[in-house]
């Protein structure tokens, strides 16, 4: 996704509110490449079950695509999510890192992925929050701030409660469609970000959500 790097901007946290800079794209500051499948960490097959620790949540992330390829974002390596890449997923401020903290951010989780059959890139953030309450006030910091911005439509997922998906207002230049999808189940939050190739794809868009959403404990 070299070619739109530059119109990508973080998301600022300031005192009191979140403001929402043009062109968002969740805070990815570089490009994201694709890696070799070799040197990608394995992705498990469903019907794995990895040796990761109990409180960890990368297993929850959804399953990649077979045909798709790997693609490096803000999180680590090893799919985690530390505070200080969440932090800079909101611009790399002390504010942002005091409003993380605040809400009782404990762990993340990311991972993302290029589709060819049809065109698009997706990074997908988990943020697990010390309760549920913090999760809600994260998802609906982030929905607000993304339906004050530069958007062209503001959707509700039907079967996702609470859980709504924006299309970003299009550059002239911009052979591509960014959308976002912000919603919480429990105390984990999340966010996915679309790049669609050359226009947005609902049924890949809300067919992602909601395997992410099935795949997220009730509580």
């Amino acid at each position: 996704m070299k070619d739109q790097s530059k119109a990508l901007k973080p998301l600022l946290l300031r005192p009191g509110r979140l403001v929402l800079l043009a062109s968002l794209a969740f805070g990815i500051t570089v490009a994201i490449m694709a890696v070799p499948q070799s040197q990608a960490p394995a992705e498990p097959a469903a019907t794995e079950t990895p040796n990761w620790p109990a409180d960890d949540i990368r297993w929850l992330l959804p399953v990649r695509p077979a045909s798709a390829t790997v693609v490096d974002s803000l999180g680590s390596i090893d799919r985690t999510l530390s505070l200080d890449q969440a932090t800079a997923i909101y611009g790399e401020s002390g504010q942002s890192r005091t409003y993380l903290t605040n809400l009782g951010y404990l762990r993340g989780a990311a991972t993302a992925w290029r589709a060819e059959s049809p065109r698009y890139d997706v990074r997908i953030s988990l943020l697990q929050f010390g309760a549920i309450a913090q999760a809600a006030t994260w998802a609906s910091d982030i929905q607000r701030s993304l339906g004050s911005g530069p958007i062209e439509s503001s959707t509700a997922l039907g079967d996702i409660p609470g859980g709504m998906w924006f299309v970003t207002t299009q550059t002239p230049e911009a052979n591509f469609r960014v959308a976002h999808v912000v919603f919480h189940q429990g105390t984990i939050g999340v966010h996915m970000t679309f790049w669609c190739y050359p226009s947005v794809m609902p049924a890949v868009v809300t067919a992602i959500a909601a395997h992410q959403y099935a795949r997220l404990p009730t509580a």
